[in-house]
């Protein structure tokens, strides 16, 4: 394996923070709530190295962008952790809706997964 790993390259060593405690939950509603779960962790003096912004903070699936009415300010929210040595983690699901502004698009180019049989996985 050493010498595979010459020849093919050696793994980079994970970040520490890939190794510590991360916080995440089904779905954090809001920004506000996201932001109470950090500021409760470092009020209790509890160590917490991530916290997840998992799903649906988009207004659509593939919209990739924020739903600004539960998430009214992303920037703050992004530098808020950093102040409390917490990276913030946001996910992207790569699902798209139909209603989205890039659906047509990738419909067009050949983008989305196709069924050969069975059913489809989205609804007309």
């Amino acid at each position: 394996m050493r010498r595979y790993s010459d020849v093919t390259g050696h793994a980079l060593m994970m970040p520490g923070h890939g190794l510590e405690f991360w916080q995440s939950k089904l779905r954090y509603e809001n920004q506000e709530e996201l932001m109470a779960v950090a500021r409760e962790y470092k009020r209790r003096d509890i160590p917490i190295d991530v916290i997840v912004c998992d799903y649906f903070h988009w207004p659509l699936q593939d919209d990739w962008d924020w739903d600004t009415t539960a998430w009214p300010n992303p920037e703050s929210m992004a530098k808020e952790p950093e102040t409390m040595k917490i990276k913030l983690i946001v996910s992207v699901w790569p699902t798209v809706d139909k209603r989205s502004r890039s659906f047509s698009e990738m419909v067009e180019r050949g983008y989305l997964v196709h069924v050969d049989c069975g059913i489809h996985t989205t609804r007309d």
